[in-house]
C-alpha cells in the first residue's frame, strides 16, 4: 500500500526548509495541507462514519495537533519532517475517501468496527514515530493507547451481544438481501470469538464487505464493474458481479468461487476471496504490468514466446480441471511481477462465466458476442456454448495478437467482414508477414 504513496515524496536535501506550512501542497491530491485537513474533518463527520467516530476522531485530533505545531513554528520547518507528516495525512485521507463495500446497517457497522480500529492503529504508531524523531511536543492528545484499548473492549462486548441475540438486530433490517449479508458478516465475526456458537460454516474464501475498500474505477462490462482496491493493507482488484435475483444464480456464484479459489497455478490470476451475499464480488491479485497486449509492445520475439508459453500452461491447467475459459482474448491475459521481479503472463476472468451464463440469460448476448468476436470460434459466433476446442481456437487468435501487435484480422478490417470470413467463408486470418515457417506451422 505504501508504494502507492511513496512516489509523492521526492528525494530532498535534508537541510531544505519551508516557511509557509499552510501553503504546502500535497501533489497527489493537488490540495494544500490546510484544505486536505478540512476535507478529512468533513469525511469524519459524514453519516456513514458515525459508528467509527470514536476511532477516527482521535487520529484526526492528533494530526491536527502536529499540524498546528508545524504551522505555529517560530522558524522554518524541515522539508523532510513536513513531507513525512504529509504522507500520514495523505494515507488517512485515502482511507476515509475510499468507498467501503457492504451495507450501512447497524450490524454492518458493528462488525466493521474492529477492522476500522485496526487500520487506525497503524496511523497512531506512525504519528508516534514522527514525534520521536522530531522536536515536536508530545501533548496530552497523543496519549492514545488506553483510550484505544477501552474503545476496542467496548466494541468487542457490543459485537458479542449482537452475536448472542442476533434476531433482535436482524429484525431492524428491511430486505432479505441485506439480512443475508448481515448474517454472513456476523458468522464471520463469530469465528474464534469465545462464548459464541457458529451456526453455519462460511466458505473458506469468504471476505466480509467491510474489509474491502474500493479505489479507482477500472472498467465496466456485462458482468459488472472492476475497481482497484485494498484488502487488509494489500493492493487488489475488486470485481463486482451483477446477478439476477435467483437461488440458482447464487449457487452458481458459490460454485465458481469454490472452483477459482481451489486453483493454484502461477499462470492464473489468484483469487484471494469473494463475497456471495449482498452484491457479490471477487477479490483477486492485481496485474502490475497491465494486459499482455500492452506489455508485449516492442518486446523481442523470445520474450513474446515465453509469454505465450505462460498462457498455454495456464489454459492447460484450467482444462485439466475441467474448466472452460470461454472468453480468452488479449485483454483477459494479464502480466504480473513476482517478488523476484519476474514478469509472468496469467489468465484472468475465467471465474466470471457466472456473469454471462445466468439463468434467463441467452448463451450469447450482444456484448458477449460482439465484444470479442475476433477471438471467438465460429460455433460460438453462431450462438453455441464455449468448449475446450473453442478455447484452443481463441488461444490461436491470442498468439496472432501477441506476435503482430494487432487484433486478429488486423486493426482496419471492418467487423462485419471479419464475422463473414469466420462464419460463412470458414477462413482463418492470413499468415502475418512477421511469422516464420515454424511459428505459422505451430499456429
Amino acid at each position: 500500500m505504501l508504494a502507492r504513496f511513496s512516489a509523492t515524496k521526492q528525494p530532498s536535501d535534508t537541510s531544505a526548509t519551508i516557511e509557509d506550512v499552510n501553503g504546502y501542497t500535497i501533489q497527489t491530491l493537488g490540495m494544500t495541507l490546510d484544505a486536505t485537513l478540512q476535507e478529512i474533518d468533513q469525511l469524519c463527520s459524514e453519516p456513514h462514519y458515525d459508528s467509527f467516530e470514536n476511532v477516527n476522531r482521535p487520529v484526526y485530533d492528533r494530526i491536527m495537533d502536529v499540524y498546528q505545531q508545524l504551522r505555529d513554528s517560530s522558524g522554518p520547518v524541515s522539508m523532510d519532517l513536513l513531507e513525512s507528516f504529509s504522507l500520514i495525512v495523505l494515507r488517512f485521507f485515502d482511507m476515509l475517501d475510499r468507498r467501503v463495500l457492504g451495507g450501512t446497517s447497524v450490524v454492518a457497522s458493528i462488525c466493521a468496527s474492529g477492522t476500522v480500529a485496526g487500520r487506525n492503529y497503524s496511523f497512531h504508531h506512525d504519528i508516534d514515530a514522527l514525534l520521536r524523531t522530531s522536536s515536536l511536543q508530545t501533548a496530552p492528545v497523543h496519549n492514545w493507547q488506553e483510550t484505544w484499548k477501552e474503545t476496542r473492549h467496548r466494541q468487542s462486548n457490543t459485537l458479542k451481544s449482537y452475536l448472542e441475540e442476533p434476531e433482535l438486530f436482524l429484525t431492524q433490517i428491511s430486505t432479505e438481501k441485506d439480512r443475508s449479508e448481515a448474517v454472513a458478516m456476523m458468522q464471520f465475526a463469530a469465528t474464534g470469538l469465545a462464548g459464541v456458537e457458529d451456526t453455519e460454516d462460511l466458505p473458506l474464501w469468504f471476505i466480509p464487505p467491510y474489509q474491502v475498500q474500493l479505489g479507482k474505477h477500472i472498467a465496466d462490462g456485462s458482468f459488472g464493474a472492476v475497481y482497484e482496491g485494498e484488502w487488509l493493507d494489500t493492493d487488489v482488484v475488486v470485481k463486482q458481479v451483477l446477478l439476477a435475483s435467483s437461488d440458482e444464480n447464487g449457487e452458481q456464484f458459490r460454485h465458481e468461487a469454490d472452483l477459482w479459489f481451489s486453483l493454484n497455478h502461477p499462470n492464473l490470476i489468484k483469487l484471494y476471496g469473494a463475497c456471495h451475499q449482498g452484491r457479490p464480488f471477487f477479490v483477486c491479485e492485481p496485474a502490475s504490468r497491465g494486459t499482455l497486449a500492452s506489455y508485449l509492445k516492442d518486446k523481442d520475439r523470445r520474450l513474446i514466446w515465453f509469454a505465450i508459453s505462460d498462457v498455454a500452461l495456464g489454459l492447460q491447467h484450467l482444462h485439466d480441471h475441467g474448466i472452460i475459459h470461454g472468453d480468452l482474448k488479449g485483454n483477459n491475459i494479464l502480466v504480473c511481477d513476482s517478488s523476484e521481479g519476474i514478469s509472468t503472463a496469467k489468465l484472468a476472468d475465467f471465474g466470471l462465466s457466472i456473469a454471462t451464463n445466468q439463468v434467463g440469460t441467452p448463451a450469447n448476448d450482444e456484448y458477449d458476442t460482439l465484444g470479442a468476436f475476433r477471438w471467438k470460434a465460429p460455433e460460438c459466433l453462431l450462438g453455441g456454448r464455449p468448449t475446450f476446442a473453442s478455447d484452443i481456437y481463441s488461444l490461436g487468435m491470442c498468439i496472432v495478437e501477441a506476435i503482430t501487435g494487432q487484433y486478429p484480422w488486423g486493426d482496419t478490417l471492418p467487423d462485419s467482414v471479419v464475422v463473414r470470413n469466420v462464419i460463412e467463408n470458414k477462413s482463418l486470418p492470413s499468415r502475418p508477414e512477421c511469422m516464420n515457417d515454424l511459428e505459422w506451422q505451430l499456429l
